[in-house]
């Protein structure tokens, strides 16, 4: 859980719908069902989230068929 509220803006972006926020207005991150997409590192910033992309044939697997 992350207390930072610059992170409150991911929630609304967020294609996925990974971010929401609880009762306590901590920001909750849910990383299950990440498209890896980068739009949360776009809308707060890199200094706030310091994320990278996995390394090659890890991560998000895409299958067409």
């Amino acid at each position: 859980m992350e207390k930072d509220p610059r992170l409150k803006p991911a929630i609304r972006v967020c294609p996925a719908g990974l971010y929401s926020e609880n009762e306590k207005g901590e920001v909750v991150l849910t990383i299950d069902g990440c498209l890896e997409c980068g739009t949360c590192r776009l809308v707060c910033g890199t200094e706030i989230l310091d994320w990278n992309y996995p390394p090659g044939g890890t991560g998000v697997q895409y299958r067409f068929g």
